[in-house]
């Protein structure tokens, strides 16, 4: 299919040239030149780049058994395709549709202190794809050969996202490994909003190096299952309730057990707001 799509854009454009070559009559010419300078005007700008994140790590029991909750950095790689009208303009109002990919994943395994476990390690994997109406401003200063420009832009659209987060830690033999994990199987959708300042460097009249900066607005639902693990914090003497993890009524649970029990209670909260930082290039055919 992709072979065919770009076979038959192929075929357009030696079409579009033999018919500027051969028009018999100036009527002719002008209609060929405004349906070249409509793709002109329509043009792709690809961006790719790197979206920071701030995640909560915190249990789920009534009570902060022990101490848990903290902040860490979840990083997700970006890449982005913007399509419209006078996106490669020397300056001046643009506006357009713009879609692309975030693909969060830890590059370095994220390790906890857990007082019950020694130590706890968190690994996530996950994708959020957006489409967004995009609205745009650049100003450009230079002459014909050499030029900068700066701009601004903004965006509002939905998302899909999926992905899901790994508890785990040794078990009580040491040599074997426990892991929880919960996420996102089917895809969630969502909004999005963005903001970001431009600048770039123009060479010519022809190509355009960008470089953009801004804050991204995307509320994540990292929903996980109810688990059926809970801790009984009470000793009650009289029914010989003793302080532990239960499971279904069934406890306090030991050895690997427990550490399941513990795994299974803690959850992650993803902050909606996030630093945008972003690279790419605008070609200008006219």
């Amino acid at each position: 299919m992709k072979k065919l799509t770009i076979l038959l854009i192929a075929l357009f454009l030696i079409g579009l040239s033999f018919n500027l070559l051969f028009a018999q009559t100036e009527k002719e010419v002008e209609q060929a030149k405004s349906w070249l300078g409509q793709w002109k005007r329509n043009f792709a700008s690809p961006t790719v780049g790197v979206t920071l994140f701030r995640a909560n790590l915190d249990g789920r029991y009534l009570m902060n058994v022990p101490d848990s909750e903290v902040d860490f950095p979840l990083t997700a790689a970006e890449i982005r395709i913007f399509k419209g009208v006078n996106v490669s303009k020397r300056g001046g109002f643009y506006t357009g549709v713009e879609t692309g990919l975030f693909f969060m994943q830890n590059v370095n395994e994220l390790t906890f202190p857990e007082s019950n476990l020694g130590e706890m390690r968190l690994n996530y994997q996950a994708g959020l794809v957006f489409l967004m109406a995009k609205f745009g401003l650049r100003m450009d200063i230079g002459i014909a050969l050499f030029g900068v420009s700066l701009g601004g832009e903004i965006g509002i659209g939905g998302t899909m996202f999926s992905g899901g987060f790994d508890f785990s830690t040794t078990s009580t033999s040491g040599d074997e490994e426990i892991t929880e994990g919960y996420g996102n199987a089917a895809a969630n959708m969502g909004v999005i909003a963005d903001a970001s300042v431009e600048g770039a460097i123009r060479l010519g009249k022809n190509f355009r190096l960008v470089a953009k900066a801004g804050v991204v607005a995307a509320p994540i639902d990292s929903e996980r299952r109810d688990s059926d693990f809970y801790y009984q914090y009470t000793y009650i003497p009289s029914t010989s309730i003793k302080p532990g993890w239960y499971w279904n009524g069934v406890g306090p649970l030991t050895g690997d057990d427990e550490k399941r029990a513990i795994l299974n209670n803690y959850q992650v909260e993803i902050d909606p707001f996030a630093i945008d930082l972003r690279v790419g290039f605008v070609l200008n055919f006219s």
